[in-house]
């Protein structure tokens, strides 16, 4: 908690007193009048106004550049670039465990933001999800009649009792496997699942998997399954987001996107500072994680410690998750399990 909080103000500073009276006015044109979907929920609650992250949501001077984060995908470390390179009044971030406001749909300048989504090859995601929150891969939307996913739930204790050594890189490939299969649904995978929550049926997703003070008050009219299914299998990243950044190529396909939000708003020429983010392409992980306040392990590139690389349970869990992410696998680019994508999918005309 006291992490996120640090992240949180991180995210608010060097903002002006006009900011933040343009900022207010926003966020309460924005959360009024409350709405539910599609792929959208107006949500205040005590945890979004004490933590930052639902004034994190909006900028003060439309149209925004809007990052969308996906959880193990980097995050903490492109909302520390986001933050020095971009100025407040222009950016938002919405967190991982956070609804996109309906006013980006509805409301006429937050509508013409620009918006950016964050993949990961899903094996990379799998390996490192594993080894941090496995638990999290067992989330079904609130309310499901019956378990999404296969069972039975494994937990972090469980999956570091298998370790080859007491102080090896990771549990060992069989294990990770069986958690794996375990949180199939059906025969389509968690990051699926969880890229159609985030990015597709935002309002189906349980804002919080442990706190039930947290759980979606929205209707769950397309949140079965079948649905699922359908749309995961006609997932289409242009239609989703303005521009993409894939974890393994983060910072070049950040600058990708970051140009042409200031060629569609040209206005905001003034409030990137290129200059900042070729300083943190061209340093070393530890040198760019320090430069925007972040522990050196969230630069996504960044040696995994004491996590097992992706590449020792590839042989383990290529074959499924290729199968289960597979319409994953083709809308972003990726042809192996590990590794970045053929070539980097970045979707703003």
């Amino acid at each position: 908690m006291r992490t996120t909080a640090i992240a949180a103000a991180a995210l608010l500073t060097a903002v002006t007193a006009r900011d933040w009276v343009a900022l207010a006015a926003a966020r309460a044109a924005a959360d009024e009048p409350r709405a539910c979907g599609p792929n959208c929920m107006d949500l205040r609650t005590p945890y979004l106004e004490s933590s930052g992250w639902g004034a994190a949501r909006y900028c003060a001077a439309p149209p925004c550049f809007v990052v969308r984060r996906l959880s193990k995908t980097g995050g903490s470390f492109l909302s520390g670039v986001v933050e020095r390179v971009v100025a407040r009044r222009r950016r938002a971030v919405i967190k991982d465990d956070v609804p996109v406001p309906c006013a980006y749909r509805s409301n006429a300048s937050l509508a013409a933001s620009f918006f950016v989504g964050v993949v990961r090859n899903p094996c990379e995601f799998y390996a490192s999800l594993a080894q941090d929150v496995p638990e999290q891969a067992f989330a079904e939307p609130y309310g499901a009649a019956e378990p999404w996913f296969r069972g039975p739930v494994v937990t972090k204790a469980e999956l570091r009792a298998t370790r080859p050594q007491r102080n090896g890189s990771g549990p060992a490939p069989a294990a990770l496997r069986a958690w794996l299969d375990a949180t199939l649904r059906g025969d389509l995978g968690y990051f699926s699942y969880h890229f159609w929550v985030s990015y597709v049926r935002n309002e189906c997703v349980d804002t919080d998997m442990t706190a039930s003070d947290r759980r979606s008050p929205c209707p769950r009219d397309a949140c079965a399954p079948e649905d699922f299914a359908r749309d995961a299998a006609a997932v289409d990243a242009a239609a989703l987001a303005d521009c993409w950044l894939h974890t393994e190529t983060l910072l070049a396909d950040l600058e990708t996107c970051l140009r042409r939000y200031v060629a569609r708003a040209p206005a905001a020429a003034g409030d990137v500072d290129w200059s900042a983010l070729a300083a943190l392409a061209a340093a070393t992980p530890a040198e760019a994680a320090v430069a925007v306040n972040v522990d050196k392990r969230k630069r996504p590139d960044h040696p995994h410690g004491h996590h097992g690389y992706c590449g020792a349970y590839a042989d383990a869990i290529a074959d499924v998750v290729r199968r289960a992410d597979r319409h994953i696998f083709r809308a972003f680019n990726y042809t192996t399990c590990c590794g970045a994508a053929r070539a980097s999918i970045v979707t703003s005309g």
